[in-house]
């Protein structure tokens, strides 16, 4: 049983980042621990307008978004493989070169895949997209959550293989003084291989 929220916050057009936190959290606190100020924008949890920022973010909320733009957006995850992928909320009409330059990554000298399908127009739209991936790597790898609780969770894309241990320093972690779990079931060896969704760090057994 679990008293935790991953909810995805950010600002439309950028990135968009996932957290953990504590159920019964407001609008106002999920932002905050954010680090984001609702002042001028029009807060949106999965489409939907929030005019009460003291209301509980619920359980059934993936996504909360600060806009100025309500529609003709995409939510794009982009990323080198192998390695950490980022969520964007860009326009529909983005190009994938521009999607590139909005997540600051270079396609020279990599494979450009959206979805799993070879880019070879740079200058086509990200419309429907849901992954856009510079690799060297075509097959062989898994991507999984990693992060601390309460805080941030950062998606990356992993080799076959990789052990708990490799995939926290990858993430640039320690699990010095925290409990590991790997979908709720907590990690007794960090040689074993990460074969789940998400990989937590904390320091509460019960309530998280």
């Amino acid at each position: 049983m679990t008293n935790t929220n991953t909810i995805k916050i950010g600002v439309m057009p950028g990135r968009i980042e996932e957290y953990a936190l504590e159920a019964g959290v407001t609008f106002n606190q999920a932002l905050e621990v954010a680090g984001l100020n609702a002042e001028g924008y029009e807060v949106k949890a999965d489409g939907n307008t929030i005019t009460d920022l003291d209301s509980v973010v619920g359980n059934e909320v993936n996504v909360v978004l600060l806009t100025k733009r309500v529609k003709g957006n995409n939510t794009v995850k982009i990323g080198v493989m192998p390695g950490r992928i980022e969520e964007y909320a860009l326009d529909a009409n983005t190009t994938i070169a521009q999607a590139l330059e909005q997540a600051g990554l270079n396609a020279e000298g990599y494979e450009v895949k959206a979805d799993g399908t070879t880019v070879t127009d740079l200058n086509q739209t990200i419309s429907g997209a849901n992954v856009i991936l510079l690799t060297k790597k075509v097959k062989g790898n898994a991507s999984i959550k990693i992060g601390v609780m309460p805080g941030r969770i950062e998606e990356y894309v992993l080799e076959d293989g990789t052990t708990v241990a490799q995939a926290l320093e990858i993430a640039g972690l320690s699990a010095d003084g925290y409990e590991v779990k790997q979908d709720g079931n907590t990690v007794e060896d960090l040689n074993s291989v990460a074969n789940g969704n998400v990989i937590l760090l904390t320091k509460r057994v019960k309530g998280n």
